[in-house]
């Protein structure tokens, strides 16, 4: 992972403008002069992300968010933490990072994943356990075939019945696809469950759902899609739209197309149009409708993490299940600090880490499966 964080500083640097010491100059020219590294370089320079950041440092965004994350410290009364790490922030160091982080996103994967291998904390991949409405259980992965192949040939086969549900279960670290008898499609994310019967009833076509799901519903006029989650059903006749709901959280929703609405349990309804997204507590039974960009909340299903001035707490606990690790934050006020970042489902973890310690100064240290957050 060192190798290639260097030479990514590097080209962020020299594509930024920032001057090379005599050794970093060497080792970049010698990198240029290997295999299709050329190719690379060119890569970098036409990435549509490279010109967004040349043109975020023209207009000292790193100045920009070191006076934002100072005020944020300022407002909780953490002066002492600021005037140690305010260093790290400012100037053209924030736009070299992100596109270190950038470069190693698109031009950099193959070097990136081979020394990930020595890490503790390793990406999540394809697997499932399926439970049958008549108990038996069979652990799913990738592998021998199509997953839609491998759940049917375990199927009770020949079975009607509306009534009788399977249920996909999701490990933390882990992640699904798969295509419902009406040819709906569900992405399941990681700690989800899905229940779902072999043969839909033929007034409706409705799921259980505890977790994360991207649905794709089918078009059926005649038989509305209904998500039941812990906090209330959704209705839906032929859309795409990200739900999730872990039990303890606020219930999400997000429309990418169609039309979806939110059922409470103390049966309040709620419309939704494509963009929008609802939030939803059980406890005060209330809800927050706002338009939003869906491809924040729907990037997971693409491989890809992106968050926009979420809570590092929130950040850490949906990098943690897909992941599989744990979170322990040794001063408190860490938790609230908001941050942005964007990383691909299946690298490294350190690379976005490595980045929220270059422009903010917290330090995350990796002990097993459990990261330490400090500072």
């Amino acid at each position: 992972m060192k190798a290639s964080k260097e030479i990514s500083r590097l080209i962020a640097m020299k594509v930024l403008g920032q001057p090379l010491s005599e050794s970093e100059e060497a080792l970049l020219i010698q990198w240029l002069q290997e295999g299709d590294n050329r190719k690379v370089w060119d890569e970098v320079s036409s990435l549509q992300s490279t010109s967004r950041l040349l043109q975020l440092e023209q207009e000292r965004y790193g100045d920009k968010m070191a006076a934002r994350f100072t005020r944020q410290l300022q407002k909780s009364g953490r002066r002492r933490f600021h005037l140690r790490y305010a260093p790290w922030i400012g100037g053209a160091a924030a736009a070299i990072v992100l596109l270190v982080v950038a470069i190693s996103f698109f031009v950099l994967p193959n070097l990136g994943r081979q020394e990930m291998a020595q890490s503790t904390i390793l990406p999540g991949e394809v697997k499932a356990t399926l439970t049958l409405a008549d108990g038996r259980a069979f652990g799913i992965a990738e592998a021998g075939g199509s997953v839609n192949q491998l759940i049917d040939s375990v199927r009770t086969g020949g079975t009607t019945d509306a009534t009788a549900y399977n249920q996909l279960s999701i490990p933390k670290g882990g992640e699904f696809f798969y295509q419902l008898a009406d040819g709906s499609k569900v992405w399941l994310n990681s700690e989800s469950e899905l229940r779902f019967p072999d043969q839909f009833a033929k007034n409706e076509r409705r799921v259980y759902l505890k977790g994360e799901a991207f649905f794709e519903v089918s078009k059926d006029a005649s038989r509305p899609f209904i998500v039941t989650t812990h906090q209330g059903d959704i209705r839906v006749y032929g859309t795409k739209f990200n739900v999730a709901d872990y039990g303890e959280q606020t219930l999400e929703t997000v429309l990418v197309e169609g039309s979806i609405g939110f059922r409470t349990q103390q049966g309040k309804e709620y419309k939704l149009l494509p963009s929008q997204r609802l939030e939803y507590r059980s406890d005060t039974d209330l809800a927050y409708i706002e338009n939003v960009d869906v491809s924040e909340y729907t990037a997971w299903v693409n491989h890809y993490f992106i968050f926009r001035g979420r809570s590092l707490q929130d950040i850490m606990t949906t990098l943690g299940r897909w992941y599989n690790f744990d979170v322990v934050f040794e001063h408190n006020e860490l938790r609230y600090i908001k941050l942005s970042g964007r990383l691909y489902r299946y690298d490294d973890v350190q690379i976005l880490l490595d980045s929220y310690e270059r422009t903010t100064g917290i330090k995350f240290l990796i002990r097993n499966h459990t990261i330490i957050i400090t500072k």
